[in-house]
């Protein structure tokens, strides 16, 4: 009976106290499932799973069926409800349908309830994406702003130590972009940007590029640091220093008008590091948009001081840009090469190869590979003694949806026939000293000459530099260059080498 006046009652006080009677017991509780379209039971539903009901409501099929219908229902009151009901219930189920809900719903008073949900939940990154997809919608004038604060604030309160994210660049026309890569590197950086270009000591700068422009360079993987270039300097007195915080505040506002996340990075003596980073942090304190946090941030202020007499400079990072630049990477190891440095070395084999069989023999997690894979069509094979290795770059190569075989094998017994070997051999104290190199070099040297076909081509990235050239001679390798590489502190260079017999 009191179920039944429940159902149609539109009393607000009068709803409560029957909820307050239906709460008393579970049966009548679960009775409620019954009614999937009444506005009533679903509200009734959303208040008693914060609560036992929540628990029992887990895994019980009766109410994935009543939750299903229920955030699909044409009246957006139940959906909301349904909602908040999705984030008090812990499953998977549950989760599964608040993340299709952040495509499906249109209805922008019921987003708010979506983003606490998904805070219950602790998922940020689905979370974080729903917030940019209401930010464009904010910017493009598709929401409403009131709409979109309250979104900002459920944001907050689902994420209380995290900043609102940031979802592009805008550039200016006069803007200066400063890309870092390695030096050896940077005739023929230059000529695959095919963009008029400046060479400087602290990499390759360009300007006068419009939004079509800059996309096109983010989508290159073969620079390390993207930086909007404030001024090559000699200059790091507080008044300079205070005129850079300036711009860096009309940037960030160009980017955002919510509070975002950013911190200091300063490369300098100890003492100048301390007097300008207290320096800088003074100044974006009275900017309501910087929020001082070094572990959750979207931009760099960045500072690279004089040394030895020569220029440095101050620079503005947007870090958000590159949070999942190298997507596959879910596995790697201590001694795994730097992605962007395997794109270069990719890009300079793609320079002077086109091969139909490409082999790895030291492929550790595949990161080399599958750089290559982006540069050339063709059958990719690695290897590796390390059988975690081996498992590792299997799973890497299909997240990077790159077709190759993968198996476990010394490089002394390395067979078959290959168009290119291209290798970050092993170097350093995490993988082994100078006398074990002789020995896995030796055999390297004279597989090049085996496996590697009449005019092929082998790209080899070490730091045991004099042993692999000596070696390389000893078997009759034609060694082509040697480009000088830094990484990590280590002076490495890749060896272009030619199987001319």
């Amino acid at each position: 009976m009191i179920l039944q006046q429940f159902l149609i009652e539109s009393d607000d006080v009068k709803k409560t106290e029957y909820l307050q009677e239906i709460g008393l017991y579970i049966d009548k509780q679960l009775e409620l499932l019954n009614y999937p379209d009444n506005k009533n039971c679903v509200w009734a539903i959303k208040n008693l799973s914060k609560k036992k009901l929540g628990l029992s409501l887990k895994e019980n099929e009766k109410f994935k069926n009543f939750i299903s219908s229920a955030i699909n229902s044409q009246d957006d009151k139940i959906r909301k409800n349904a909602y908040v009901i999705l984030g008090n219930v812990d499953s998977d189920f549950c989760h599964d349908l608040l993340i299709k809900a952040i495509d499906k719903e249109t209805v922008f008073y019921c987003y708010p309830c979506i983003v606490l949900s998904l805070g219950n939940f602790k998922d940020f990154p689905n979370c974080e994406r729903f917030f940019k997809k209401c930010q464009e919608l904010f910017e493009n004038g598709q929401m409403p702003e009131k709409f979109f604060l309250l979104v900002k604030d459920a944001f907050e309160k689902a994420f209380p130590k995290k900043t609102c994210p940031v979802k592009n660049v805008k550039i200016n026309a006069e803007d200066k972009i400063l890309l870092t890569t390695q030096k050896s590197y940077f005739d023929l950086f230059i000529k695959n940007l095919g963009k008029k270009c400046e060479k400087t000591k602290f990499g390759v700068t360009l300007r006068n590029l419009n939004q079509d422009d800059f996309s096109e360079i983010l989508s290159r993987k073969d620079y390390y640091d993207l930086f909007f270039l404030y001024a090559i300097t000699d200059d790091f007195s507080e008044k300079n220093i205070t005129l850079a915080v300036t711009a860096f505040k009309e940037f960030v506002k160009r980017n955002t008008s919510l509070p975002v996340g950013y911190r200091i990075e300063c490369k300098s003596d100890i003492k100048e590091k301390e007097k300008i980073t207290k320096l800088v942090k003074n100044l974006c304190s009275s900017c309501d948009l910087l929020v001082n946090n070094p572990s959750d941030y979207s931009f760099t202020f960045y500072v690279q001081t004089a040394k030895n007499g020569e220029k440095g400079f101050i620079a503005f990072k947007c870090d958000f840009l590159f949070k999942n630049r190298f997507p596959y990477r879910k596995n790697c190891l201590p001694a795994s090469i730097n992605p962007v440095t395997a794109n270069i070395i990719a890009n300079v084999a793609k320079s002077f190869s086109a091969p139909k069989s490409v082999c790895d023999c030291f492929c550790g997690t595949a990161t080399m590979l599958i750089e290559r894979a982006r540069t050339v069509n063709a059958n990719f094979f690695g290897s590796d003694i390390n059988e975690n290795a081996v498992e590792m770059a299997k799973e890497n190569c299909a997240l990077a949806n790159v077709q190759a075989k993968i198996i476990r094998k010394n490089v002394a017994l390395l067979s078959g026939q290959f168009d290119e070997i291209i290798s970050n051999l092993p170097y350093g104290l995490r993988v082994g000293n100078h006398e074990n190199n002789f020995e896995i070099y030796s055999y390297l040297a004279k597989k090049c000459k085996t496996v590697l076909n009449k005019n092929g081509f082998a790209f080899l990235y070490t730091a045991d530099k004099a042993c692999l050239r000596k070696l390389l001679k000893q078997n009759g390798l034609t060694i082509i260059n040697e480009m000088p590489m830094e990484s990590g502190g280590l002076y490495c260079s890749l060896f272009i080498v030619k199987n001319c017999a």
